[in-house]
Parts: C-alpha cells; structure tokens; sequence
C-alpha cells in the first residue's frame, strides 16, 4: 500500500513542480495536481484496501496459521494505511510552496497521540491490537490535519475545505466500517 503511494508520488510530484515552476509559483495552476490525485486515491484505494483485507485474510487463516494472531491488526493497519496514502503528491506541494517544515509541527504532536493511545491500550491488554489502532487513529489524524492545511492554500471557504476533507475521508472511513460488517457477517477466512 505504502509504495503504491511512493509510486504516484514519484509520478505526480514532478509534474507538479513543472507546473508550478511554469505557472511562475502560482497556486491556482498546480490546484489539480495537488487536490485531485487525493480524491482520485481516496476512490480507488477502498477497492485495492478491501480486495487485500479480503484476500489477505484468507491466506493468512488458510496458509499461515501460526499467524492467525496478527489477522486483526493486519486489517486494521490496511484501513491505516489507506488515510496515509491518500495524501500520496500532497508532500510535494509542500516541497514546491516551501512549506514542508510545517509537515514538522502537524507529525509530532500526532506522534505524540500514537504514543498514547498504545501506552493506553497496551495497559489495557489489547496487544498488537493497540499497536494498529494507535497507527489507525493516528495516519488518520495525520491525514485531516494535512490536508486541512494545504487545502487552506487554495482558494476554498470553510464549506469548500470541508467537503474536499469529507470526499478524501469518507471513502476510506465507509470502507473500515463496511469491511468490519462483513468481518462479523461472513465466515469467509474458514
């Protein structure tokens, strides 16, 4: 999942920096080359993270069973990484703005929250558990944060930014709560 997003930032970031170097660091001509591989992400990744919960679960309970264990934060960490690939190119919009330093000051009090939440759940026995839903909370918090913030670059109201959030957001929250529906519904791993 990870590299998926190295991958189309490799790709995107550069040509958002053509563009911006083109358009003379002008914000409204790189707009789309930021914004829109956000939401395309956050469209296409519920597909590519459901497919792998899916399948993945059932090769883990069917070929490695000694790890059956690590079943559940698996799940939990695809759901994760979904939130931190969405932001795939938006890093390099920061780079280009040299605004990146800022990425600084949103990771380190989210980090700190990580920490917490697995101090918290460890203590209360969750386990690995704790470890992936600390990683879950925090990509996603990570995520609102960010793209809150370079979407206050362009020339969006409150309203506007909001939306953009929820479209980047949602589709990745529907599918942790569909694929947990379907986690309780269906015996599919047996």
């Amino acid at each position: 999942m990870r590299t998926l997003g190295v991958a189309a930032a490799a790709v995107l970031g550069p040509r958002l920096l053509r563009e911006h170097a083109r358009s003379g660091a002008s914000l409204a001509a790189i707009r789309r080359h930021t914004l829109h591989p956000v939401l395309l992400y956050a469209n296409v990744l519920p597909l590519v993270v459901g497919s792998l919960w899916i399948a993945g679960s059932y090769a883990l309970i069917r070929f490695y069973p000694a790890y059956a264990g690590a079943l559940r934060p698996m799940q939990i960490l695809l759901v994760a990484t979904n939130f931190l690939v969405v932001l795939s190119g938006v890093t390099t919009f920061l780079f280009a703005i040299d605004k990146h330093p800022r990425n600084l000051l949103i990771l380190t009090p989210v980090l700190c929250l990580n920490v917490a939440i697995d101090l918290v759940l460890l203590r209360l026995g969750w386990g690995l558990v704790a470890v992936a839903v600390g990683s879950l909370v925090t990509y996603f918090c990570y995520a609102c944060a960010v793209l809150w913030y370079v979407s206050g670059h362009f020339d969006m109201g409150r309203t506007a930014r909001l939306e953009f959030l929820a479209r980047a957001l949602l589709p990745g929250i529907g599918l942790g709560l569909a694929l947990g529906f379907v986690e309780r519904s269906f015996a599919y791993t047996g």
